[in-house]
């Protein structure tokens, strides 16, 4: 038997029902200030990660193939190529026959060398062929780099390039990004520099000669944007380099 004093001490408690972030949820905030946000509990905003690379290099041809292998969750693939006669420009590239997307090409006119990138939304896992035509003969260094944790409905941001010839500017391009990204760039040189080395923070992915320089590397991504670099060795020459932000999610 419930007594009324009680039950009148019940009835005047009041309840504050947790905060709803407007679509009957939980509130959401922000981790670090950095795109890492805590929603109904759960962590969203995945950081990109690098899964594989792969690259080939040939001289005199028209076509180029390699075979590429990417795994894990939330897949994203991106193929760079850095090539002689940019006048014979990439015409089709297919990962595991299925048509890439262009995220931009870069072209050097003085020395006629070219750089292009390519991507694919959520390519299929194992070992996959990666088929690249040119309009005509050309002289290339072509390679393919699998991430996982990407999102998967925006998985770049903007492609930015640039060029540049001797003397100097370095070669350097800077890309909008936030700490959830790995940023990718790819380069081609002429012939003059002893080598070339990526900036501080970059993992170089591939670095190779063939009748030109061509490297690419990733970075981890900054808060706004990234700066990706590259130091001609040697005695400096004509460059073409692009880079892209590659968004982290679930």
């Amino acid at each position: 038997m419930v007594r009324p004093g009680l039950l009148v001490l019940i009835a005047s408690c009041s309840f504050t029902p947790p905060a709803s972030d407007g679509d009957g949820g939980m509130d959401s905030r922000t981790a670090d200030g950095g795109g890492d946000a805590f929603s109904d509990g759960n962590i969203v905003g995945a950081t990109a990660t690098f899964d594989a690379s792969k690259f080939v290099s040939a001289g005199g041809v028209a076509t180029v193939s390699w075979t590429h292998t990417a795994s894990g969750t939330s897949r994203l693939v991106v193929v760079a190529v850095s090539q002689t006669n940019s006048g014979s420009a990439v015409t089709a590239v297919t990962y595991g026959g299925a048509a890439m997307t262009l995220l931009g090409t870069k072209i050097n006119t003085t020395k006629s060398i070219a750089i292009s990138m390519f991507k694919l939304v959520a390519p299929p896992t194992g070992p996959q062929p990666v088929v690249m035509a040119f309009a005509g003969t050309v002289t290339v260094v072509a390679g393919s780099i699998s991430f996982t944790s990407v999102d998967q409905i925006t998985p770049t941001g903007s492609f930015v390039s640039a060029a540049g010839g001797d003397p100097p500017p370095s070669p350097s391009v800077t890309v909008p990004s936030a700490k959830t990204d790995l940023v990718m760039d790819t380069i081609v040189v002429d012939t003059n520099p002893s080598n070339i080395t990526p900036g501080a923070l970059q993992t170089e992915r591939w670095n190779t000669s063939n009748n030109m320089w061509a490297a690419a590397s990733t970075k981890p991504g900054e808060e706004a944007s990234t700066a990706t670099s590259w130091t001609e060795n040697g005695s400096p020459d004509d460059w073409a380099m692009g880079a892209v932000s590659i968004h982290g999610g679930n």
